[in-house]
């Protein structure tokens, strides 16, 4: 575990499991683990910040996190787990699963961003900002390379890391919600999906990731376009 190339860090649902298959193909020691309790359920031992550590020692690693719009991923969330926990949650109508949606998830889905910690533990400076018209940021310290990238960028991902990363690289996408059985209904759900009004209005403003990974122009475009379907 002392000999990774590839670490991604990226959120549930922001296409993380594409890029660990992506690496993979490229023969690049790779894994994918979203926070250190995450790391620990996977291999067994308290190792998620140590690992980044040990093989960066006298090698390259790639550090790779990505960034998705706050709503789609927490209903892309929503379906990926309530699937799996949530009593018979295919059968639910999407009318109801709108319903439980705002009440009891749209606000308590998990928010994190592990790479704060990452900066913190491996004492990386901090100084670069993310430039959202460029959609992606990289950033080089001794032998890590931390990349951010844009999941609605995805379609330019494999570009993209070609050119960041200077070598011939094809997306192999993997773990797609088009291949889940919860799919109709997903798509289903968000053609009738309504936001509450309080979530673009209260929350969302507050939201540090949205405010620094999209430029005002986008934050601005993003907000209007889901308060054409908000509810009160």
């Amino acid at each position: 575990m002392n000999k990774i190339d590839v670490f991604i860090i990226a959120g549930g649902k922001c296409g993380s499991s594409t890029l660990r298959e992506t690496f993979l193909k490229q023969s690049m020691n790779t894994i994918k683990s979203h926070n250190p309790m995450c790391f620990k359920n996977q291999f067994g031992f308290d190792g998620f910040f140590s690992t980044m550590l040990s093989s960066s020692n006298n090698r390259k690693l790639i550090i790779i996190d990505a960034y998705r719009m706050p709503i789609e991923r927490k209903i892309s969330s929503f379906f990926h787990n309530g699937e799996k926990k949530i009593p018979n949650f295919l059968k639910l109508s999407v009318e109801e699963q709108i319903i439980l949606f705002n009440n009891e998830y749209l606000y308590e889905i998990e928010n994190q961003h592990i790479i704060y910690d990452v900066y913190k533990h491996l004492k990386i400076p901090d100084k670069k900002k993310y430039d959202a018209n460029r959609n992606y940021f990289i950033q080089k310290y001794n032998n890590l390379i931390i990349i951010k990238l844009f999941y609605n960028d995805i379609k330019n991902w494999g570009e993209r890391l070609s050119q960041l990363l200077g070598i011939n690289i094809t997306m192999e996408s993997d773990n797609m919600s088009s291949e889940k059985k919860y799919y109709n209904k997903y798509k289903q759900f968000l053609k009738q999906y309504s936001v509450p009004k309080q979530y673009l209005t209260s929350e969302l403003p507050k939201d540090i990731e949205f405010k620094t990974f999209l430029s005002e122009k986008q934050q601005k475009e993003y907000i209007t376009m889901w308060l054409k379907k908000c509810i009160e």
